[in-house]
């Protein structure tokens, strides 16, 4: 773990004394700047600016507090047996990152699923029921109830919740709705 952080530029000694979730957090957001791509310029951010530049009106699904308790239950032991295998993925960002993106691209949603998903799916359960199932299912009433509402509505979420079983397209599809990529 230590010697592919160091990889990404950050220090061992940075990294000692944080949780196993936060440390991959950390140099997983290194990796991803390093790699060109800054969080302040991403899909979240521009969403967000031109919501603002059309007066939209902005809900969230959950709270900031709800995804850190999200990684919070994460157990350290479960995370520790997969953080070396994680961090070859955040050593690799470039490369996953364009498998994800021409998935993405051309609506292939198992190729999407296999480049977000496959690994965590296989290698810690737990962290894919705590980071993506729980939080859809958590979702999906949410969701329903701004769908009854009387007006237009965007709903924008990370791609990883967006394929495979227990996404929430499939939860969606199980309720009864009729979904359509755009």
């Amino acid at each position: 773990f230590f010697a592919a952080a160091e990889q990404v530029g950050v220090p061992s000694l940075y990294l000692e004394n944080q949780r196993p979730w936060f440390a991959l957090m950390n140099v997983a957001q290194l990796a991803m700047i390093r790699s060109g791509l800054n969080p302040v310029y991403g899909v979240e951010a521009a969403l967000l600016k031109q919501g603002k530049q059309q007066g939209d009106s902005f809900r969230h699904l959950e709270s900031a507090e709800r995804q850190i308790q999200a990684l919070i239950s994460l157990e350290d032991e479960a995370m520790l047996e997969n953080l070396d295998a994680s961090m070859d993925e955040v050593v690799d960002f470039s490369g996953q990152f364009q498998a994800g993106l021409e998935a993405w691209l051309s609506g292939d949603l198992a190729a999407l699923d296999k480049a977000l998903l496959h690994d965590m799916r296989a290698d810690s359960e737990q962290a894919f029921e705590s980071i993506f199932l729980q939080r859809n299912r958590e979702w999906v009433p949410k969701i329903l109830a701004l769908l009854a509402e009387d007006q237009d509505m965007f709903i924008a979420v990370g791609a990883g919740h967006l394929v495979g079983q227990g996404s929430l397209i499939d939860l969606l599809e199980q309720a009864g709705h009729t979904l359509k990529r755009l």
